[in-house]
């Protein structure tokens, strides 16, 4: 661990034409990091976890920065990655408990304590009205829209395995997925 410490402190970094220790870069980037995270997570502790992975994975991945690009815009890619990671796993928790989550803001304390396994039976109903509404909203979608949302948000297929197995071009898969999102948001607003 000692050894490590002193390999932290021996990174230097040139960040427009001025040079940082790993430990400067780390004071300079996280209130920016956290903020990100957190706009994207909205919990505390996992917008922490986030920036402190990102310094994890800038630590180990130093050598693949490119310095023709900003060194923040990498920093920051890495945090939205990262950030989308922590939600894919929120959303395949919540599918795995049979649930299909939907955000409306007005229920955000409900389903901040649902994300954070502190259900109430007001949330549960909740929770069961909001899957029931969307699962009735999938069912009324046209065809082509319906198989790409279904299999992109039920059952989390990445666009490229829903490309393969529907023999369809990626980007038309993505659009119908968008689209057909966009139609179930429009009617739950509207049934709301």
């Amino acid at each position: 661990m000692e050894d490590l410490h002193m390999y932290c402190e021996n990174i230097r970094i040139i960040i427009d034409d001025t040079m940082y220790s790993f430990e400067e870069i780390v004071e300079l980037y996280t209130p920016k990091l956290f903020n990100m995270a957190y706009y994207y997570v909205q919990h505390k502790q996992d917008a922490e976890d986030i920036v402190q992975e990102t310094f994890f994975k800038l630590f180990r991945h130093i050598e693949q920065y490119n310095i023709e690009y900003k060194f923040s815009s990498w920093l920051y890619q890495i945090t939205k990655h990262i950030s989308y990671d922590y939600l894919r796993v929120r959303k395949n928790r919540a599918l795995k408990n049979g649930t299909l989550y939907y955000q409306d803001p007005k229920y955000d304390n409900i389903m901040d304590n649902i994300w954070r396994n502190e259900i109430t039976p007001e949330s549960q109903y909740i929770v069961k009205e909001a899957d029931t509404a969307i699962k009735n909203a999938i069912q009324t979608l046209p065809e082509k829209y319906k198989n790409a949302v279904s299999l992109r948000y039920v059952k989390d297929l990445t666009l490229t395995e829903i490309s393969d197995q529907m023999k369809v071009p990626m980007a038309t898969i993505k659009t119908q997925a968008f689209r057909g999102r966009e139609i179930i948001r429009r009617k739950l607003a509207k049934s709301m």
